[in-house]
């Protein structure tokens, strides 16, 4: 079991990591908003139609990979009833990543589209699922039993 200051590090370090990332994602809308519909040359709509695809393509299927891969790294790291916090940081950081890029493609793909649409949607599902992910270290704490009352006797 790791020290509560070790854990408290762990949880600072996440939050910081998870506030650069999504600070990411959300610049790089406001600069695909901003310079987009300003935009003199726009890409043609093939193209934006393509990537506005590939874009949908990556959110269906990086949301639940990333998951998946954090499920994955918390699994090989974990000791006793608790993630180790390299486990944990390294599980958080690929799912972050993960919709770090979809946010990234769909902003690229409302720069180039120079109008307000479905990409920018999509980026700002990822941004949502970048906000439920908020780090709140639960899972380096021991889990416990919500129906087990401390007066009842343990089998």
């Amino acid at each position: 079991m790791h020290s509560q200051e070790s854990i408290r590090l762990t949880v600072i370090r996440a939050r910081i990591v998870w506030a650069m990332i999504l600070m990411s994602q959300i610049g790089s809308g406001i600069v695909a908003i901003v310079f987009g519909l300003q935009a003199a040359m726009k890409a043609s709509p093939e193209l934006v139609r393509i990537l506005t695809i590939v874009t949908g393509a990556m959110l269906l299927l990086e949301v639940p990979l990333g998951y998946l891969m954090r499920s994955q790294f918390y699994k090989k790291n974990w000791r006793g009833n608790v993630i180790t916090p390299r486990g944990y940081m390294s599980g958080n950081i690929v799912l972050w990543a993960m919709l770090a890029s979809v946010a990234l493609s769909g902003a690229v793909t409302t720069l180039l589209a120079g109008s307000l649409g479905l990409p920018i949607g999509l980026a700002g599902i990822a941004i949502l699922f970048m906000l439920i992910n908020f780090p709140t270290g639960k899972p380096l704490a021991p889990a416990t039993n919500p129906y087990q009352s401390s007066d009842a006797p343990s089998s």
